[in-house]
């Protein structure tokens, strides 16, 4: 007789700010449909403000500053300190699982197959390949973004779901010359773990990771970006369709 799958709990979390409100509106429309999700925060970082409970989800407020074209102590955005503050936030949720998501992305629904399968094998932190979509039908594929990952090639690879009790904690991009070109040194900050975290990476060749931001206005490519770019379209049935909808009234 066969076993019957059981999900760990997931608190899904997101950091955003008001200029992101659109696109968060449509991630959360789309996972807050996922049974398997059992809790979801997002914590807004551009204002202080009292936490509310708004459909489903628990929203808290406090200022990190805005920007990255200046340091956070000259009022630009302290991304370290916001990705810090949510894991601590999320943490408090108690679910095992914690789901880190921006408002420019999604989680396909099959992604609960890898979290359950890393908590069965006590995995703590998952990674997955990124989708960085430019249609809803295709994505774009940026060699240089490939990372060679236990013999199987992961495009522009994350680490995007941690176990809660494991000791994570986001630290400044560790390459200093590449840092001290940055007008806000938080920007571009890593999640950073023991050596002996045990890791367990998704099904490369599976598309659990999406990235909207290149298919939707202000940052959709032009035609000349896209003919610089190898393009893919091996997505059937991927893109929600509110994302489809956003996508068709662009003008």
């Amino acid at each position: 007789m066969s076993q019957i799958a059981i999900n760990p709990p997931v608190c899904l979390a997101y950091i955003s700010h008001e200029a992101e409100a659109d696109f968060l509106a449509l991630s959360l429309e789309v996972m807050s449909s996922y049974d398997w999700i059992t809790h979801i925060i997002v914590l807004h970082t551009d204002r202080d403000g009292t936490e509310r409970y708004i459909n489903g989800a628990m929203h808290y407020y406090k200022d990190f500053g805005r920007g990255f074209e200046s340091q956070p102590e000259h009022g630009g955005f302290h991304e370290l300190g916001a990705r810090n503050a949510l894991l601590d936030l999320a943490r408090k949720a108690g679910c095992p699982w914690i789901l880190l998501c921006d408002p420019d992305e999604f989680f396909t629904p099959v992604t609960i197959n890898c979290l359950r399968q890393a908590h069965d094998c006590k995995k703590q932190i998952v990674c997955f390949a990124c989708y960085h979509f430019v249609t809803p039908g295709s994505y774009v594929w940026w060699p240089d973004q490939v990372r060679l990952i236990q013999s199987k090639q992961y495009h522009d690879p994350h680490v995007r779901a941690v176990l809660s009790d494991c000791n994570l904690i986001y630290r400044m991009n560790s390459n200093n010359r590449f840092r001290r070109h940055l007008k806000n040194r938080t920007m571009h900050c890593h999640l950073q773990w023991p050596a002996k975290t045990k890791r367990f990476h998704s099904q490369p060749e599976t598309i659990y990771h999406v990235h909207v931001h290149h298919m939707l206005q202000p940052k959709r490519p032009s035609g000349v970006w896209l003919t610089r770019q190898e393009i893919r379209s091996d997505t059937a049935g991927i893109m929600p369709e509110n994302y489809i909808r956003v996508w068709e009234q662009q003008s």
